[in-house]
């Protein structure tokens, strides 16, 4: 099993101030074989990541293929168990 700790806010940023809002969606770009973690967004801001991470494929700084959106599933426990 995999364990991965994602932010606990929406990767949004404007003019350097976090968005805040937890996020609701991890954003990923699927590109021929291979699938890059590109953040996590709120459903906020959902839209304008999309158009952004557009934007940055036309301009080459991230790989061309499918932006993908994937539902954050939280799970909530009151026991952990360290080794």
């Amino acid at each position: 099993m995999i364990s991965l700790q994602l932010p606990k806010e929406c990767s949004f940023r404007e003019k350097n101030r976090h968005c805040g809002y937890p996020p609701s969606e991890v954003i990923s770009v699927i590109a021929e074989n291979d699938e890059y973690m590109v953040g996590v967004v709120c459903s906020k801001h959902r839209a304008f990541v999309r158009k952004y991470i557009k934007n940055l494929q036309l301009k080459g700084q991230i790989p061309p293929g499918t932006i993908g959106f994937q539902d954050i599933k939280t799970v909530n426990t009151s026991c952990m168990k360290i080794y």
